[in-house]
């Protein structure tokens, strides 16, 4: 009886895989990003209400079960409201028409689906001596090239006066980030050091669902290596 039932699940599970969606799926991946816009603009119109509807989760006893999707769409019309609202203001104010903005997001758009294609491109050839320089190029052209032409379509003056102010701004923002990134990096604790590290989430032990199995596995190795973990979870007070 359990060979055919195993028999029966296998089949199952080689038709799922057979048409699930594969990796880089473009016309799939736009049809959930279309999904995804469409649930982001609502959550921004609804911005308000989803407020109003957690506070309300606050004293109701079962909670748990209508807060996760609150907290996604609160997320989403947090994200998506402020994107609507730079557009609004950077076009009534900064007097940017909705045609140059529309250009800039377009060719930010496509050349990170550009950059996106090409780095799965060169994963399939890691062998190759010039994989390396190849991620170098992507990686300038996705981080510096990509945003200075896209900002430069923004910019209201001369095209090479707004691709001067574009490099400007894009490197002035790389320099913050690098002097940043010198003054809070505290270093890679040496051989031997022990680290005091704090886990934080929504699930600990003994709830039971794949948040607190990975926090569970992650504690364990920290201690096995001698670190000292500190838990902080919404649920009760763990004693581990």
């Amino acid at each position: 009886m359990w060979q055919a039932e195993l028999k029966q699940m296998e089949e199952r599970l080689r038709l799922q895989m057979h048409t699930a969606t594969r990796p880089y799926d473009a016309w799939t991946s736009l049809k959930y990003m279309a999904l995804l816009s469409a649930f982001g603009v609502c959550a921004a119109l609804c911005y308000p209400l989803l407020w109003v509807g957690m506070a309300l989760l606050c004293f109701m006893p079962s909670s748990q079960l209508y807060a996760p999707p609150l907290v996604v769409l609160a997320a989403l019309g947090t994200v998506y409201g402020s994107g609507m609202l730079t557009i609004y203001y950077v076009n009534a104010y900064l007097g940017v028409p909705l045609t140059d903005l529309g250009v800039s997001f377009s060719f930010a758009i496509l050349s990170l689906a550009a950059v996106t294609a090409a780095e799965k491109h060169q994963v399939k050839k890691e062998s190759d001596r010039t994989s390396g320089c190849g991620r170098q190029v992507l990686s300038l052209w996705k981080y510096t090239i990509t945003p200075i032409v896209a900002l430069s379509f923004v910019l209201q003056f001369g095209w090479p006066g707004a691709l001067f102010g574009a490099t400007s701004f894009v490197l002035v923002l790389k320099i913050f980030r690098a002097v940043l990134l010198k003054l809070c990096w505290a270093g890679c604790p040496s051989p031997g050091e022990q680290m005091r590290v704090l886990l934080s989430g929504d699930s600990f032990p003994p709830k039971l669902d794949g948040v607190q199995n990975f926090a569970r596995n992650t504690i364990q190795a920290l201690v096995r290596d001698g670190h000292k973990v500190h838990v902080f979870c919404s649920n009760g007070s763990p004693t581990t």
